[in-house]
């Protein structure tokens, strides 16, 4: 798996998630929970800390479970936090001392070395042939992945540099016709093994309401040519509150591909 990669989606993830954590612990409920084991019996109690840091306890009856559930949760956040904030830390001194791979020019599909490595590196046998790409809003190309092309975000390259390193063949926003509608569809996936045809659409907006909307009228389109979700079609979302997890990606791709 590309490190590189990984790295910058798992710092994207972690920095959403401890805002998210920060956020929830500062508008929490005062106090933490302490929970012991009395007799075989749970308790509950509220432990509040004044300015001198003295402490108390207040028992909490089970009628407050409520309140018990949301600063069982501020606890958890705040153990969590830690770790997360570490884990960033080491991510991000990673990727400020790394250097740029400058081998991955030989193994991008525009290398004059491609095909002469591909038997060697076992590289994706790419159809190399010409075909109808987007293009609206070239302006939005601004991610470049290893295979030397550019796509419209972070989780497309990530999609993208995560079928290339397992070596599967894809072509990025490749003219889709239906009647007299022409779609691009993220990904136009050939199976390593069966050379059967996927689709893959991600859709990174969905905090958007006309985004939606949009993205929603493009499925029926689809599987009026037989392109069906759990078959040959996939869908991937997220939006700010739900980042795309690499980990969802490999999963899918795994169950799908086999790789």
């Amino acid at each position: 798996m590309y490190l590189t990669t990984l790295l910058v989606k798992q710092k994207e993830i972690l920095l959403h998630e401890i805002a998210l954590m920060e956020n929830y612990i500062e508008h929490a409920p005062a106090g933490l929970l302490k929970c012991y084991k009395i007799h075989g019996h749970i308790k509950w109690y509220i432990e509040q800390t004044d300015e001198l840091q003295n402490k108390t306890r207040k028992y909490l009856p089970k009628k407050e479970r409520q309140l018990a559930e949301e600063l069982a949760l501020k606890s958890y956040y705040l153990h969590v936090l830690p770790e997360k904030r570490n884990e960033l830390k080491n991510i991000e001194r990673y990727l400020k001392n790394t250097k740029p791979i400058k081998s991955d020019c030989f193994i991008q599909s525009t290398s004059n070395y491609y095909e002469l490595l591909k038997p060697s590196l076992n590289l994706p046998n790419l159809d190399c042939t010409e075909y109808q790409k987007n293009t609206n809003h070239p302006e939005g190309l601004i991610v470049k992945t290893r295979k030397g092309e550019y796509v419209r975000s972070k989780s497309e390259a990530f999609i993208a540099d995560t079928l290339f390193e397992l070596k599967i063949s894809y072509k990025y926003e490749c003219a889709f016709h239906v009647d007299d509608i022409t779609l691009y569809p993220d990904f136009t996936i050939i199976h390593p093994s069966t050379n059967k045809i996927f689709i893959w659409e991600h859709f990174g907006l969905m905090d958007n309401p006309s985004y939606v909307r949009n993205s929603f009228g493009k499925i029926p389109l689809f599987i009026s040519k037989s392109y069906m979700p759990g078959n040959n079609l996939i869908i991937t979302y997220e939006s700010k509150n739900m980042p795309l997890s690499f980990t969802h990606v490999r999963n899918l791709i795994s169950m799908y591909f086999g790789r």
